[in-house]
């Protein structure tokens, strides 16, 4: 369907095995339900080159790339990687679940306004801002670098090492931020934290401007 300058596709879920081993072609309506996905609706302009995706995604994987924005409505919840890879800008509206390993990189900004769970290592490289608005959580190492402003919201929990860097601007957090290994925050301008802040081994705070702790600060290294 095309409307409006925007190519609508959609696809159904369904499982559409004729055969199986077991069963031979005795395979019948009862037997594909249980077996079939989401259906999902996309929605690509055609004008812009914009990659929309207005429901919930579930895979094992997903890998999403586009020279122009990336833009999810619904929620991703992948049982391995979720690799996101964006021109221009990356806003994730719903929330996110990765079984292993979270990769998002974006031209310009990239924008999380949901919560955040990788029961592995997550990377984020942002050409400009990158920000968190929901609940991070993240299993393994945590690796974030804006060209200019990071800012996470709330609560931050990280298993592993957490590295944050603002580069060209400042780096804020809202809320209470929770580091098993060593965290390291450095930004260009303004390092800014409300919560606390606790690392289970080194923390390293750099700031070319203010650096204004808010909250207690822990560092066991």
């Amino acid at each position: 369907i095309i409307a409006n300058g925007v190519i609508y596709a959609y696809g159904s879920g369904e499982n559409m095995a004729q055969a199986f081993p077991d069963v031979g072609l005795d395979f019948r309506m009862e037997r594909r339900i249980p077996k079939s996905t989401k259906a999902i609706l996309y929605a690509l302009a055609a004008q812009t080159g914009n990659l929309v995706v207005l429901g919930d995604i579930t895979a094992d994987t997903i890998t999403a790339e586009t020279a122009t924005n990336l833009i999810f409505h619904g929620n991703l919840s992948t049982v391995l990687d979720t690799t996101l890879d964006a021109g221009v800008n990356l806003i994730a509206n719903g929330n996110v679940i990765a079984g292993t390993h979270l990769s998002q990189q974006a031209g310009a900004d990239i924008v999380n306004g949901g919560n955040m769970l990788v029961f592995g290592d997550m990377h984020v490289a942002a050409g400009r801002d990158a920000s968190f608005s929901g609940a991070l959580g993240v299993a393994g190492n945590l690796d974030v670098v804006a060209q200019r402003d990071a800012n996470v919201s709330a609560l931050a929990q990280v298993g592993g090492d957490a590295n944050v860097r603002a580069i060209g601007g400042s780096l804020t957090t809202g809320g209470n931020v929770n580091v098993g290994g060593a965290a390291s925050l450095v930004a260009g301008n303004a390092v800014l934290t409300a919560g606390a802040l606790e690392s289970g081994e080194r923390l390293d705070i750099q700031a070319g401007g203010n650096a204004t702790l808010g909250g207690a600060t822990l560092a066991g290294g």
